[in-house]
Protein backbone atom coordinates (compact mmCIF):
# COMPACT_ATOMS: atom_id res chain seq x y z
CA UNK A 1 0.00 0.00 0.00
CA UNK A 2 3.16 2.65 0.65
CA UNK A 3 4.37 1.70 -2.49
CA UNK A 4 1.39 1.99 -4.55
CA UNK A 5 0.79 5.52 -2.82
CA UNK A 6 4.43 6.32 -3.37
CA UNK A 7 3.78 5.44 -7.35
CA UNK A 8 0.70 7.11 -7.29
CA UNK A 9 2.67 10.33 -6.22
CA UNK A 10 5.11 10.27 -8.28
CA UNK A 11 2.69 9.38 -11.39
CA UNK A 12 0.89 12.58 -10.38
CA UNK A 13 4.20 14.47 -11.08
CA UNK A 14 5.53 14.73 -7.66
CA UNK A 15 9.46 14.45 -7.92
CA UNK A 16 10.31 10.87 -6.80
CA UNK A 17 12.52 11.61 -3.90
CA UNK A 18 9.94 13.89 -2.41
CA UNK A 19 7.40 11.05 -2.96
CA UNK A 20 9.49 8.68 -0.78
CA UNK A 21 10.16 11.71 2.13
CA UNK A 22 6.52 11.86 2.48
CA UNK A 23 5.26 8.18 2.42
CA UNK A 24 8.43 7.67 5.13
CA UNK A 25 6.73 10.80 7.34
CA UNK A 26 3.29 9.98 6.95
CA UNK A 27 4.34 6.28 8.12
CA UNK A 28 6.21 7.50 10.90
CA UNK A 29 2.59 9.48 12.09
CA UNK A 30 0.64 6.87 11.79
CA UNK A 31 2.62 4.30 13.58
CA UNK A 32 3.25 6.72 16.50
CA UNK A 33 -0.82 7.25 16.46
CA UNK A 34 -1.26 3.36 16.34
CA UNK A 35 0.98 3.05 19.61
CA UNK A 36 -1.62 5.90 20.81
CA UNK A 37 -4.73 4.11 19.70
CA UNK A 38 -2.76 1.03 21.38
CA UNK A 39 -2.22 2.94 24.60
CA UNK A 40 -5.47 4.23 25.11
CA UNK A 41 -7.45 0.95 24.29
CA UNK A 42 -4.84 -0.91 27.54
CA UNK A 43 -6.56 2.54 29.82
CA UNK A 44 -9.99 1.81 28.34
CA UNK A 45 -9.88 -1.53 29.36
CA UNK A 46 -8.56 -1.08 32.63
CA UNK A 47 -11.09 1.72 33.68
CA UNK A 48 -14.13 -1.00 32.48
CA UNK A 49 -12.15 -3.45 34.14
CA UNK A 50 -12.53 -0.76 37.27
CA UNK A 51 -16.23 0.15 36.74
CA UNK A 52 -17.35 -3.52 36.60
CA UNK A 53 -15.45 -4.02 39.92
CA UNK A 54 -17.21 -1.17 41.83
CA UNK A 55 -19.98 -1.95 39.96
CA UNK A 56 -19.93 -5.78 41.41
CA UNK A 57 -19.40 -3.76 45.03
CA UNK A 58 -22.36 -1.30 44.79
CA UNK A 59 -25.15 -4.34 43.69
CA UNK A 60 -23.61 -6.29 46.54
CA UNK A 61 -23.96 -3.26 49.50
CA UNK A 62 -26.85 -4.00 51.80
CA UNK A 63 -26.07 -0.90 54.05
CA UNK A 64 -29.20 2.27 52.98
CA UNK A 65 -28.40 5.25 52.46
CA UNK A 66 -28.91 6.50 55.65
CA UNK A 67 -27.33 3.80 57.50
CA UNK A 68 -23.69 4.59 55.63
CA UNK A 69 -24.55 8.30 56.45
CA UNK A 70 -24.88 7.16 60.30
CA UNK A 71 -20.97 6.08 59.49
CA UNK A 72 -19.92 8.96 57.91
CA UNK A 73 -20.91 10.74 60.62
CA UNK A 74 -19.34 8.93 63.59
CA UNK A 75 -16.45 9.29 66.09
CA UNK A 76 -13.40 7.98 64.65
CA UNK A 77 -10.64 9.49 66.78
CA UNK A 78 -9.97 12.00 69.51
CA UNK A 79 -7.30 14.04 70.89
CA UNK A 80 -7.26 14.60 74.46
CA UNK A 81 -4.67 17.17 75.70
CA UNK A 82 -3.48 18.40 79.28
CA UNK A 83 -3.22 22.52 80.12
CA UNK A 84 -3.15 24.49 83.11
CA UNK A 85 -6.18 26.42 84.95
CA UNK A 86 -6.83 27.84 87.93
CA UNK A 87 -5.06 27.55 90.68
CA UNK A 88 -4.32 23.96 91.62
CA UNK A 89 -6.14 22.52 89.00
CA UNK A 90 -5.07 20.67 85.48
CA UNK A 91 -7.85 20.68 82.48
CA UNK A 92 -7.67 17.92 79.96
CA UNK A 93 -9.52 19.10 76.88
CA UNK A 94 -11.01 16.31 74.38
CA UNK A 95 -11.70 16.65 70.83
CA UNK A 96 -13.42 14.39 69.42
CA UNK A 97 -13.29 13.70 65.11
CA UNK A 98 -14.79 12.23 62.44
CA UNK A 99 -13.16 9.73 59.83
CA UNK A 100 -11.78 13.18 57.98
CA UNK A 101 -9.72 14.18 61.16
CA UNK A 102 -12.19 17.18 61.52
CA UNK A 103 -13.67 17.79 64.82
CA UNK A 104 -17.25 16.85 65.17
CA UNK A 105 -20.01 19.08 64.80
CA UNK A 106 -22.79 17.33 66.63
CA UNK A 107 -22.60 16.09 69.97
CA UNK A 108 -21.08 12.15 70.94
CA UNK A 109 -20.87 10.80 74.24
CA UNK A 110 -17.46 9.28 75.21
CA UNK A 111 -16.53 7.24 78.16
CA UNK A 112 -13.40 8.88 79.86
CA UNK A 113 -10.80 8.38 82.66
CA UNK A 114 -8.21 9.11 84.75
CA UNK A 115 -4.98 7.36 85.15
CA UNK A 116 -1.87 7.05 85.75
CA UNK A 117 -0.41 4.31 82.45
CA UNK A 118 1.09 5.60 79.53
CA UNK A 119 -1.32 2.85 78.27
CA UNK A 120 -4.71 3.91 80.09
CA UNK A 121 -4.02 0.73 81.87
CA UNK A 122 -6.19 1.31 85.18
CA UNK A 123 -7.96 3.73 86.88
CA UNK A 124 -5.53 6.45 88.80
CA UNK A 125 -5.05 5.73 92.71
CA UNK A 126 -4.78 9.39 93.17
CA UNK A 127 -7.44 11.62 95.52
CA UNK A 128 -8.00 15.07 94.87
CA UNK A 129 -8.10 17.84 97.18
CA UNK A 130 -11.14 18.96 95.50
CA UNK A 131 -12.07 16.60 92.87
CA UNK A 132 -12.44 15.72 89.20
CA UNK A 133 -15.17 17.53 87.24
CA UNK A 134 -16.95 17.97 83.52
CA UNK A 135 -16.20 21.27 82.93
CA UNK A 136 -16.88 21.58 79.05
CA UNK A 137 -19.91 19.36 77.82
CA UNK A 138 -22.51 17.57 79.72
CA UNK A 139 -21.49 14.94 82.94
CA UNK A 140 -23.84 12.11 81.77
CA UNK A 141 -22.96 9.48 84.61
CA UNK A 142 -20.02 9.23 87.21
CA UNK A 143 -19.27 5.67 87.10
CA UNK A 144 -16.28 6.20 89.57
CA UNK A 145 -16.52 9.68 91.87
CA UNK A 146 -13.91 11.62 90.62
CA UNK A 147 -12.48 8.86 88.01
CA UNK A 148 -14.48 7.33 85.50
CA UNK A 149 -17.02 9.97 84.02
CA UNK A 150 -19.77 9.17 80.55
CA UNK A 151 -20.00 12.06 79.11
CA UNK A 152 -21.68 14.22 76.37
CA UNK A 153 -19.49 16.35 74.38
CA UNK A 154 -20.97 19.30 72.77
CA UNK A 155 -22.40 20.15 69.65
CA UNK A 156 -18.82 21.14 68.64
CA UNK A 157 -17.20 18.04 69.65
CA UNK A 158 -15.39 19.56 72.66
CA UNK A 159 -15.34 18.21 76.32
CA UNK A 160 -13.13 18.82 79.16
CA UNK A 161 -12.29 17.56 82.54
CA UNK A 162 -10.83 19.55 85.24
CA UNK A 163 -8.70 17.90 88.17
CA UNK A 164 -8.18 20.40 91.14
CA UNK A 165 -5.40 18.87 93.43
CA UNK A 166 -3.28 21.15 95.70
CA UNK A 167 0.05 18.18 95.22
CA UNK A 168 -0.27 18.66 91.74
CA UNK A 169 0.89 15.13 90.73
CA UNK A 170 2.72 14.81 87.38
CA UNK A 171 1.35 11.74 86.38
CA UNK A 172 -2.28 12.14 85.37
CA UNK A 173 -3.65 11.39 81.87
CA UNK A 174 -6.74 11.01 80.50
CA UNK A 175 -8.43 8.08 78.53
CA UNK A 176 -11.36 8.57 76.15
CA UNK A 177 -12.92 5.23 74.76
CA UNK A 178 -15.66 4.75 72.12
CA UNK A 179 -18.61 3.29 74.79
CA UNK A 180 -19.85 1.72 71.76
CA UNK A 181 -16.76 -0.13 70.77
CA UNK A 182 -14.70 -0.09 73.69
CA UNK A 183 -12.20 1.38 71.57
CA UNK A 184 -9.39 3.20 73.14
CA UNK A 185 -9.41 7.09 71.58
CA UNK A 186 -7.24 9.15 72.88
CA UNK A 187 -4.76 8.76 75.70
CA UNK A 188 -3.33 12.35 76.80
CA UNK A 189 0.55 13.11 77.69
CA UNK A 190 0.87 13.35 81.51
CA UNK A 191 -0.66 16.20 83.56
CA UNK A 192 3.47 17.13 84.52
CA UNK A 193 3.84 20.62 85.55
CA UNK A 194 0.35 21.94 83.86
CA UNK A 195 -1.20 23.05 86.68
CA UNK A 196 -2.68 25.96 87.44
CA UNK A 197 -0.36 28.36 89.92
Amino acid sequence: MARALTDDLIGSGMPPHQARALQAALDTYFQAKDAELSDLAATLSATAAQINTAAAFIAALTATAAEVNLIDNAVASATAVPTAGATDVCIFTVTLKDAAGVAMASRRAVLVYITEDANGDGVSADTYSTGAAVSDGVLIAALTANKVFLVLAGADGLAAISITDSAKPADQRLVVIDPVTGRVLAVSAASAALWGA
